[in-house]
């Protein structure tokens, strides 16, 4: 199996802040979790209707309709998998 890119592994760190069990290696290793993770679907939301970051609890995902990405809450600010506020 070939290693992870850079992009992967940014993935897989913020991941690991809320997936319990998340284990670094291949895709393979990590299927199974995966397929369970893509089942659970976050709340979607406009930048106009979603919440306020400090109203739900600290890494609370929400899925961002007008910026077409996942976006999680740090308690102050709505953040994407780059961690970059949104």
């Amino acid at each position: 199996m070939a290693a992870l890119t850079t992009e992967q592994n940014l993935i897989l760190n913020e991941l690991d802040l809320f997936v319990p069990g998340l284990k670094r290696g291949t895709a393979k290793e990590n299927m199974n979790l995966g397929d369970k993770i893509a089942r659970v679907a976050p709340e979607e939301f406009t930048n106009l209707t979603r919440p306020s970051p400090s109203s739900r609890p600290r890494g609370t995902w929400i899925y961002n309709l007008d910026d077409d990405e996942p976006q999680y809450t740090d308690g102050t600010n709505w953040r994407d998998l780059t961690k970059q506020i949104t």
